[in-house]
């Protein structure tokens, strides 16, 4: 994994220049490989440290664009602080508390055991009481369902029974989903393309930006709610098999 100190020097480099991300990326999702998902936690962290840069330049808006495309790519607790930081200086109250509780409640921040207390005394400085513990968070509030919901996106019925199938999908600006990969699963998943391609996720680029991402996905259809897809975030994809 390319480490955070490598990308904060190569964004201090190209601060100036109007670049959105990694323009290496595939311009079809059969030429996906194992660099799809690396390339996609890199546009991440790439995104993220970009939109801090920003943030510390006072450009808030600009620091948005990144920081909100990162988040939704990466759905981390460092994301989400850095993008409650910037809410709360826009004076966007009410959003810089919903990221700074999406930020405690992330697996991240969970399974770490790091008890994010910068985050946690930003978020009691706004609401003016006591953040509870992670373990807390994540039972009693509602931003850990969150997360999932997301990345989930309801499709209408597509097979009359039960089925699961994994897809590549590969997303340009709009956003817009550009091109679809079966990978396995159901057969009677396979003519799921057009359904998936015309689904609307929750899926950001910074403005300007002409990057490209493949993300994994997991298609399930059920006798009683239908179908719905979840887009995997790119560091628990550990196979593109």
């Amino acid at each position: 994994m390319i480490s955070r100190s490598i990308v904060l020097i190569l964004t201090i480099v190209l601060v100036v220049l109007p670049c959105g991300g990694a323009q290496t990326s595939p311009t079809n999702v059969a030429t996906k490989g194992d660099y799809s998902q690396e390339a996609a936690v890199i546009d991440g962290i790439f995104w993220d440290t970009l939109g801090w840069v920003h943030f510390r330049l006072g450009q808030l808006d600009q620091a948005e664009s990144y920081l909100r495309a990162a988040w939704l790519l990466v759905q981390g607790a460092v994301e989400a602080d850095h993008l409650g930081q910037v809410y709360e200086q826009q004076k966007k109250t009410e959003k810089a508390i919903h990221m700074y509780r999406l930020a405690l409640a992330t697996p991240e921040a969970h399974a770490s055991g790091d008890p994010l207390d910068e985050t946690r005394h930003r978020l009691e400085h706004l609401t003016g009481e006591k953040a509870p513990a992670v373990p807390d968070l994540t039972r009693e509030d509602s931003s850990a369902d969150e997360l999932a919901q997301l990345r989930t996106v309801k499709l209408k019925r597509l097979v009359p029974g039960p089925a699961t199938a994994e897809f590549f999908l590969l997303f340009s600006p709009g956003p817009k989903v550009e091109d679809v990969e079966f990978i396995s699963g159901a057969e009677e998943l396979k003519s799921a393309s057009d359904a998936l391609s015309e689904a609307k996720f929750q899926v950001a680029f910074p403005e300007g930006s002409s990057a490209q991402l493949v993300r994994r996905a997991i298609l399930t259809c059920s006798k009683v709610s239908g179908c719905e897809v979840v887009l995997l975030t790119p560091d628990s994809v550990k196979s593109v098999k």
